[in-house]
Order: C-alpha cells, then structure tokens, then sequence
C-alpha cells in the first residue's frame, strides 16, 4: 500500500528514516496471554489456559506475506512457543524464489520461549531474535509464577542463538522496562530475577 501510493523510503540526506513493520502475534508471558502450545501453571480460580493469538493463522501470515513481498523488514512480536510457531511457519510459507527470505533480515522480537527445533529454523532462514534481557531481570520471578521454573530459566536462550549461528541484538522495549543497560547486561550474564 505504501509504495501503491508514491511513498518511498528516505535517503542518506533525509532526516527522518522508517525501520521494519512490526506485527503482534501474542501477548505476554507476565499478562498470561503469549501463545504457548502448553498451559500456564493455575493460578486460584482462574483457568489455566495456553494464552492468545492476535489474529487468525490464516489472516496473520497473509498480513506477513503481503508486507515481505512489498519489501518491508518484518519484526514480528511473539514471546510464547505457540506465538513463535505460528510465526515461523508463516516467514517459512512466503519464502519463494521470486521473494526468498535469505538477506531479509526478519525478526522476532523477544522470542523469549522458543524451543531448541525453532532455533534451527530460525538459523537456517537467516531470522534473528531480538530479545530484552532485562525482562528476566524485571520479570523473570513472574515467569515463574505463570510457568513453572523449568520453563522460566529455558527463557531468552542467548547462548543457545549465538551457538546455532544467530546474532541475537538485545534492547529495553522502553517505555515497558527501564533503558540503563546495566540491569540487562546483568540478566544476560548472570541470567537472574532482580530478586535473584
């Protein structure tokens, strides 16, 4: 639609530049609303339940395909398993010859409960993870109230992305966490909650 309309992206000398497309597929982890392909530990009366997603499969990867082939950087928001998935089998559904995801430099933004075979697929299509480390910092002790510690310390594997040939960036996702970087240095070094 963009480039429909005679919009074009700003060269070297403008001063205003415009970046990926980002697209929700969850929620979040801490609100019990990421996408998880298993439930979240109960909590009083409430049901359990496996989070939400956005929009319908079919709609989302619709929406991702059509701002890939216009030539958008996508930077998709999905934190849960079932968020990812959904996520990386619509980036894998538009990969084709005359529009290959290679070079593209797609994302995910903050990836947090990915699993180890959607690590390699991110790796084999050149899809990098952009975590907030400073969410385990923040948020990590809520991660384990919501999921069970098992699943928490899995959370925002740095070294498992690094290992499989990623360049995994980090941010703050201010204004939702603070943007001394010292805290999120911290979490990825030691890996743990601000109450330890």
């Amino acid at each position: 639609d963009v480039w429909a309309r005679g919009i074009r992206p700003l060269d070297g000398d403008d001063m205003l530049r415009w970046g990926a497309m980002k697209v929700f597929a969850d929620g979040s982890a801490g609100g019990r609303t990421a996408a998880m392909s298993h439930p979240y530990e109960p909590q009083g009366n409430e049901p359990p339940g496996t989070g939400m997603f956005i929009f319908p499969q079919e709609q989302f990867h619709s929406l991702l395909g059509k701002y890939h082939r216009q030539g958008w950087q996508l930077a998709i928001h999905a934190i849960g398993d079932a968020g990812i998935e959904t996520t990386l089998s619509g980036f894998e559904a538009m990969d084709s010859a005359d529009h290959p995801l290679a070079g593209r430099r797609h994302r995910i933004e903050h990836c947090e409960f990915v699993r180890p075979d959607q690590i390699a697929r991110m790796a084999a299509r050149g899809i990098e993870a952009v975590p907030q480390m400073i969410f385990m910092h923040e948020f990590g002790d809520m991660y384990v109230q919501n999921l069970g510690r098992p699943r928490a310390e899995a959370a925002n594997p740095m070294r498992a992305w690094i290992e499989a040939g990623m360049h995994p960036a980090a941010g703050s996702d201010a204004p939702v966490s603070e943007t001394d970087p010292m805290p999120n240095i911290h979490a990825m070094v030691t890996r743990a909650t601000r109450h330890g």
